[in-house]
């Protein structure tokens, strides 16, 4: 089997989604049900995702629900909006970019405006750590001392 090598290959294959207008401790439940940190939250009108939920506001949501003794509202009033999305054909080096410039937990992968899933951090260390299952062997690397030799030739040092 051949490393991803865009979106498109690094893409989970099965995904949670959740409507806006469900209540957010059923959300709650279906997260910790499917044991996921984060899942895309869907307009119910447009069935199209306009951000996702993520365990850790849930575990606010609720503590503030039972510190007031009043029950949470929908799913709408505290989702993450998504402010990045990637195509089916980004590359690895721009999913990590946009992780890191994001406080989202997903990133959306859309074609032509048709979303297509959701790149988590999770999959793509999985696709990273594929990568260093097919590199050669540790051993066998070259070492790079002014000129190219072979590890059993290194100096001393």
């Amino acid at each position: 089997m051949k490393p991803a090598k865009s979106a498109g290959d690094v893409m989970l294959t099965r995904m949670v989604t959740i409507p806006a207008d469900m209540i957010l401790a059923d959300a709650a439940r279906l997260l910790v049900k499917h044991r996921v940190g984060s899942a895309p939250v869907i307009d119910p009108g447009k069935h199209n995702p306009i951000g996702e939920l993520s365990r850790q506001a849930c575990t606010d949501a609720l503590l503030e629900a039972v510190y007031e003794g009043l029950p949470t509202d929908r799913v709408s009033t505290y989702l993450l909006p998504w402010k990045f999305r990637i195509t089916s054909n980004s590359s690895i080096v721009e999913m990590v970019g946009k992780f890191r410039d994001c406080s989202q937990r997903l990133l959306p992968v859309y074609k032509d405006d048709h979303f297509l899933g959701i790149v988590t951090r999770s999959a793509l260390i999985r696709t990273l750590l594929g990568f260093l299952e097919h590199m050669p062997d540790h051993e066998s690397r070259l070492l790079y001392l002014s000129a190219l030799r072979e590890r059993d030739e290194a100096p001393e040092l």
